[in-house]
């Protein structure tokens, strides 16, 4: 369909044809109304029957004609060059031509993604250079309109294979850091006059973006500083979560970049063409300068051209699609306990590669050096070549058991639980260990078990006595109450003298009293008649096989001094009570620090002394004072 000539919309005057892509035709129109020139882009014949692509154009239009940016092309006719154009008649560029070129076009797409638009075709043919030098990008949207039926049914390909990105090579998921692959690539022509992957056939291309490196720059073009070619290398990465994530944070390392050359600028450097024979480039670049001028009025002609070798090289594609060009797609086998080796064999087998995840991960059914897990997964049809990551195990998980014996229970736990292990209290009766204290532990410190294990910790419970009644003894001599005493597992205390009409070593009272429930080994204190009337009541000796004292002679009574150690848990202080044959002869607050303090005990036998820690029994002795 010719329209030159035609007037669209009762407003635009279509001048010429100016350039061709594979879903449209670009034309240049004169706006009668503003009385300026437009480009207007019209869709292919082939395509207006179908409903899809003409509301996908029409939406993609629509937001690219929304962009504002001075490094966008409007609708306005822009008068320049292709950036293709322009690398073909200067070669490669200086690199801080090609920085300034870089942020510009960097900021258009940075414009677009913000907008939602992903321009899928970022070439230098699609970049023009003005008269001023500023760089606009065109074409901006209808890129995604494109399907494989537009491949096929149009015959030229959207997007040139030079500057595809891997996964668009493997039509895979494209999103924005696909255009930024692609500026890579625009970049790497810039910095050394020629794309990165060339070959006879597209296809071929196609698959060295997938599996091959490119020649480094600073080889093809030693002026360029290394953090540029850096920056290049990781636009151009094979995998998207490698590249820069955002257009944002490469604008940032090109400003350094720039900014870091501005702080040089006072050095003065005057580059040599060695076929020159010494002359300086000056001389060169004014007729470069003269030949720019002469060329600026075939601008658009060359942009036609290079529109038409596209269109013929999209064809070519799209004849190798069809007649078996495109990659395979094969089956992902499962590598599900295999080795490493095993897995790579395995996909070598289908023709994928393998990519094992250095860490690792633990596990408790798979054995140590196995794979764990696959990405993609088994049984996923993907295209040959592509990449499998595994993820290896790294078998049971093994930790060191901590030392917890003479810790708080609940110190202990959390220990044993950062570890990574399971703790399990058994109760341990003890009566020299504080209660609530670990008195030992299974495994034994510093062994190596697997994460998760269990260990066992004795912890110190105070012991449980029995209770029993206290039987009436009064009335008895003393061994017959002490026999029925023990009988109950009781035992004679303190004894005490005096006088009644009872017959003499009579049993006229005891404490506790009979009947009183009281725990095992209690000590019952006695009082005994002497046998004449008096109200003082005197202490004797408890029975011994030695000879008793004389009931009007006084008992000796002697000193002994105790020492006690305090406990070494997390109190900071304790009460201790103690007692002497029941009767409380002690009861101060310590603070633990101390350690340890001392009494002095008075008595003229033996004395049973019991020790308590905020109100616990801890500890049980009998003295003597002999």
């Amino acid at each position: 369909m010719d329209l030159i000539g035609k007037i669209l919309g009762g407003r635009y005057e279509i001048i010429e044809k100016i350039g061709t892509g594979g879903m449209a035709i670009v034309y240049k129109a004169k706006c009668h109304m503003l009385n300026r020139f437009v480009a207007i882009k019209v869709l292919r014949q082939e395509f207006i029957n179908d409903p899809e692509i003409v509301n996908k154009f029409s939406v993609e239009s629509q937001a690219a004609a929304s962009l504002t940016h001075p490094n966008i092309v409007s609708i306005e006719y822009v008068e320049g060059e292709t950036l293709k154009e322009y690398i073909r008649k200067h070669g490669a560029l200086q690199w801080t031509d090609a920085a300034g070129f870089s942020l510009q076009i960097a900021s258009a797409l940075e414009a677009a993604h913000k907008n939602n638009i992903v321009h899928r075709d970022i070439k230098s043919h699609n970049i023009m250079v003005t008269k001023e030098g500023t760089v606009k990008v065109t074409d901006f949207g209808i890129a995604r309109a494109a399907t494989s039926s537009t491949l096929v049914a149009g015959g030229a390909t959207i997007g040139s294979v030079h500057y595809m990105s891997p996964e668009q090579a493997r039509g895979g998921y494209v999103d924005e850091k696909s255009d930024i692959y692609s500026l890579g690539v625009v970049i790497y022509e810039m910095l050394t006059g020629r794309v990165p992957f060339d070959a006879d056939l597209p296809v071929s291309v196609a698959l060295m973006h997938i599996d091959q490196e490119p020649q480094p720059i600073t080889e093809l073009n030693p002026s360029v500083p290394h953090r540029f070619e850096e920056i290049v290398s990781k636009l151009m990465s094979k995998e998207q979560i490698n590249r820069y994530q955002n257009v944002t944070s490469l604008i940032q390392d090109l400003r350094e970049l720039i900014n870091s050359n501005d702080e040089d600028k006072n050095i003065s450097i005057v580059l040599v063409d060695k076929n020159t024979n010494g002359k300086s480039t000056r001389t060169a670049k004014k007729k470069q300068k003269k030949e720019r001028k002469k060329e600026d009025s075939n601008a658009v002609i060359a942009a036609v051209i290079t529109s038409l070798f596209i269109v013929i090289i999209g064809a070519f594609v799209a004849y190798g699609l069809i007649v078996g060009w495109s990659v395979p797609e094969v089956s992902v086998p499962s590598l599900e306990n295999m080795t490493q080796e095993q897995a790579k064999e395995a996909l070598k087998q289908v023709k994928l590669k393998i990519r094992v995840n250095q860490d690792g991960e633990y596990s408790d059914e798979v054995e140590k050096g196995y794979v764990l897990s696959q990405e993609p997964k088994a049984n996923d049809i993907v295209k040959a070549k592509t990449y499998v990551n595994v993820v290896l195990s790294n078998g049971k998980k093994e930790v060191t058991v901590p030392d917890v014996v003479n810790k708080a229970i609940r110190n202990a736990e959390l220990e044993i639980k950062n570890a990574e292990l399971e703790c399990v209290t058994i109760d341990q009766e003890s009566e020299t260990v504080p209660e609530g204290v670990v008195i030992s532990q299974t495994p034994s410190s510093g062994a190596t078990v697997q994460a998760g294990s269990q260990v066992q910790v004795y912890v110190s419970k105070k012991k449980q006595l029995d209770t029993v009644k206290v039987p009436d003894v009064e009335g008895m001599t003393l061994s017959q109450a002490k026999r029925e005493l023990e009988s109950k597992k009781l035992k004679v205390g303190e004894t005490v003298r005096q006088d009644s009409d009872q017959p003499l070593d009579t049993v006229i009272r005891q404490a506790p009293s009979a009947g009183d429930e009281t725990e095992e080994n209690t000590a019952v204190t006695l009082v005994l008649s002497n046998g004449k009337h008096s109200s003082t009541a005197t202490a004797t000796p408890s029975p011994s096989n030695r000879p008793t004292a004389s009931p009007t002679s006084a008992p000796v009574t002697k000193n002994k001094n105790l020492t006690f150690n305090l406990p070494q848990d997390d109190r900071e202080y304790v009460q201790v009570r103690i007692t002497a044959n029941g009767r409380e002869i002690y009861n101060k607050r310590h603070a633990t620090k101390e350690r340890f303090f001392e009494i002095v005990v008075s008595g003229s036998k033996e004395s049973e002394i019991k020790v308590y820690y905020d109100n616990q029994l801890v500890n049980t002795k009998t003295i003597t004072f002999d």
